[in-house]
């Protein structure tokens, strides 16, 4: 007895279909003649066979195999001839993504990148090369339907999705639809959708979904191809016609044309005939009208036109459960058989919170980008909008809240409204690909891309995580500053807010308090208060929502400050111990990029995609995340070096002398040696002393002592004079100046001790260079 051999998914499908191995062939002799190939012939199916997968290689008017283009400029993906393939997905094998959070899977699939080309059916190929006027072609939606339909007689495309019948580039028509159209002679062309378009899923109505979107959707797709299509009505006579399969008159409901011809195998002929006629003959296994003039009978037909009318069409799904219909939630009422209205569709832009009312908008930002925001409304003007009975439907909360989430956003978390905005940007599920972005990225970050990287990583994965105060700064114009704000406000939309330097000396700050990201242009912060502010804020968990006219509120704080100045030296206040800032210097672009910013908004689906991807380059070392040595950039070091006055700056100028050249780790003075004989007796000894304890934070002995102190003579040997060093003592309390607050680790570790500092104890294995502490603040251990 025989063993049963299991068919693939691959001969299942082409069984099923009708596609053997006589048929499953494209024959274009031009092409191989054209190619010097011996090959005429091209599989219209191929089979993976190390997964299971079918491969659809797709193929163009003349018959050439599609080959993969990455962008318009003609450049060949990888800079090789890549074919389009379309894969479609074994059971089993099919690729799961996240669209809105929910998880999606893909049964088809094209090569990340590439456009969605149609399918052209062998018989459109050959009547092209031939010259062969057609009457019908019909346009459907998935490769293997339209190859059934081929193999039946059909000539046909097949799309992935109507939406699909335009190139994503132009705009217009697919150039070879339009070139079958126009040079074949058509004369007419039928939309044919699946069997589904006229009904709905129960399990929309379950969830509450607005059930008018689906069926409005293939509508739209009708509309968008008849408008495609019309503009060649007044040169060439063709008639457009939208169809679908009548599923709910046929035993077993086929839904695809593949699943009619193999539901009703005996009357192939028939079916085709149906389909290929357009006279006014009652149609059995179609439902066709013609929508060259206009579409209000799909309208009519897909029951769009009214609720009522919706809940007419479809109460056999419906029943008597709640439904929504165009934003408005209805229910149907049995004892006065009429449609009762439960929540008007408006409603849901209004809410109140404790006793004031907010709409919700979407107002365009100077980027084009529509930003969600709510604005107050008084009780009357919803009435004089909406009337009286309109109030009771909206939605009422306790208070407000701040909840940053941009993947799994909330809007009412325990029946307080969340004051953050959701986050207006879908990942791309075709492309990582960014290059733009990553271009003006890398320009901003330079050797630090990938901190860069994770900064903004960390923003939109993990926004509630502490981050440094990123400063961008260069003394010249065009360099990017502003730009790399605008592009993080194209980003965060909402969430970011665009101040000024008044705004944050300011006691009001409900315009930016319960944002993520708090960008300042041309910003020049010098009052202690304001700096006190910024770092307090960079590293707290509550601010105060301080706004005009109503009472204080305790909100929490996750604010990242993002600066940009045409001043490197001191545009905020800084110093050796504000280690919270991240500055770089921005060096001018070599070209100028007018439009670059526009071309990175185009790019954010797939940045965000290319994100989700993407695993962090560090780890958390510190509060902000970042450890301290990695951000200390020559920029901040020169911002810190510009902070300081001229009394501190000739301090610090004479200690690194007397370390790095004279070869001391430790300097021992009293007070009055550094006002009279290192600062020349210019500065008061107070304020002097000031500095030394608060700017250089070095402290004195707690007990007088007897101490050593180097000074450099000028010694005469009769011929010249030369420099050295004498140790002088003295007797009291002083001033301890270490190498570790003056000298980088690299400077102590190249550090040689000179004869007179080994005689007062210093000793090579004695110095102790500086380690990260191990002091715990709030659980953590600080990156300051």
């Amino acid at each position: 007895m025989s063993e049963t051999v299991e068919l693939s998914y691959f001969q299942k499908r082409c069984a099923a279909i009708g596609l053997t191995a006589d048929t499953n062939k494209l024959f274009v002799p031009e092409y191989a003649a054209l190619k010097d190939s011996k090959i005429l012939e091209y599989p219209l199916l191929c089979e993976d066979e190390k997964t299971g997968d079918i491969i659809i290689p797709l193929y163009d008017i003349k018959g050439e195999p599609c080959n993969f283009y990455k962008d318009n400029s003609g450049k060949l993906y990888n800079g090789k001839t890549k074919p389009l393939e379309i894969r479609r997905y074994a059971p089993g094998n099919e690729r799961t993504i996240f669209d809105k959070g929910k998880e999606k899977k893909i049964k088809y699939e094209t090569p990340k990148g590439a456009k969605a080309l149609p399918w052209i059916s062998p018989n459109i190929i050959e009547a092209y090369r031939n010259k062969q006027n057609i009457d019908t072609i019909v346009i459907t939606e998935g490769q293997i339907k339209a190859i059934c339909g081929y193999l039946k007689g059909l000539y046909i495309f097949g799309i992935n999705g109507h939406s699909n019948i335009k190139d994503r580039d132009s705009g217009q028509l697919h150039a070879d639809i339009l070139e079958t159209i126009i040079a074949l002679n058509v004369k007419n062309v039928v939309l044919l959708y699946d069997g589904d378009c006229v009904m709905l899923r129960a399990e929309d109505v379950e969830k509450g979904t607005d059930l008018r979107i689906r069926p409005h959707g293939f509508f739209s797709s009708a509309r968008n191809s008849r408008e495609l299509l019309k503009d060649y009505w007044k040169h060439h006579e063709f008639d457009v016609y939208f169809a679908h399969i009548n599923s709910t008159e046929l035993e077993g409901m086929p839904k695809g044309l593949d699943d009619l011809f193999e539901a009703f195998a005996s009357e192939e002929s028939k079916i085709i005939k149906e389909l290929c006629s357009f006279s006014k003959t009652h149609n059995h296994y179609f439902y066709k009208t013609n929508i060259t003039a206009g579409l209000s009978r799909v309208l009519n037909h897909l029951n769009l036109n009214t609720a009522e009318q919706f809940y007419t069409g479809y109460n056999q799904t419906i029943k008597e459960n709640n439904f929504v219909f165009n934003g408005t939630k209805y229910q149907w009422d049995a004892e006065k058989n009429e449609l009762k209205l439960i929540v008007p569709a408006a409603a849901k832009s209004y809410f109140r919170v404790g006793d004031h009312y907010y709409e919700k908008l979407f107002v365009p930002n100077k980027n084009g980008i529509l930003e969600y925001q709510y604005h107050r409304r008084l009780n009357g003007t919803i009435v004089s909008d909406h009337g009286k009975e309109f109030i009771k439907h909206i939605p009422k909360y306790k208070a407000f809240c701040a909840k940053p989430d941009h993947v799994n956003y909330q809007e009412v978390i325990d029946n307080c409204f969340n004051r953050y905005k959701p986050f207006e940007h879908e990942p791309s599920t075709e492309t990582t690909d960014c290059p733009e972005t990553m271009f003006f990225l890398r320009h901003i970050f330079g050797e630090q891309l990938e901190y860069g990287l994770d900064y903004i990583q960390l923003l939109y994965q993990q926004p509630t995580q502490m981050l440094p105060i990123l400063c961008l700064v260069s003394k010249e114009n065009k360099t990017g500053k502003s730009t790399m704000v605008d592009f993080l406000k194209a980003l965060f939309t909402g969430n970011m807010a665009i101040i000024g330097n008044d705004d944050l000396e300011s006691d009001f700050n409900a315009g930016w308090a319960d944002k993520l990201i708090v960008g300042c242009n041309e910003s020049f912060l010098d009052k202690k208060k304001t700096i006190e502010k910024i770092k307090a804020l960079s590293t707290g968990n509550k601010i105060v929502l301080n706004q005009k006219g109503v009472d204080h509120v305790e909100i929490d704080c996750f604010i990242k400050f993002v600066f940009c100045s045409n001043n490197e030296d001191n545009f905020i206040i800084a110093s050796e111990h504000d280690t919270r800032y991240w500055v770089r210097r921005i060096p001018t672009f070599k070209t100028e990029r007018t439009n670059l910013l526009q071309l990175m908004v185009d790019e954010i689906p797939a940045f965000i995609s290319f994100l989700n991807k993407r695993t962090l380059f560090t780890k958390k070392e510190s509060r902000m995340w970042f450890r301290e040595d990695l951000l200390k950039t020559d920029a901040l070091k020169k911002l810190i070096e510009g902070n300081k006055s001229t009394a501190e700056r000739e301090i610090f100028s004479f200690m690194r002398s007397m370390m790095l050249e004279q070869g001391f780790y430790t300097l021992e003075y009293k007070l009055g040696y550094v006002v009279k004989e290192i600062l020349r007796g210019r500065y008061e000894s107070s304020y002097v002393e000031r500095i030394l304890k608060e700017k250089i934070k070095v402290e004195t002995c707690k007990t007088s002592k007897r101490f050593k102190y180097p000074v450099i003579v000028k010694v005469s040997d009769g011929k010249a004079y030369h420099e050295e060093i004498v140790l002088n003592s003295d007797n009291g309390k002083p001033y301890t100046f270490r190498a570790d607050m003056f000298l980088t680790k690299e400077e102590i570790s190249t550090l040689t001790l000179c004869s007179e500092a080994k005689a007062v104890g210093q000793e090579i294995n004695q110095i102790a260079l500086p380690i990260e502490t191990d002091i715990i603040i709030d659980g953590e251990k600080p990156l300051f």
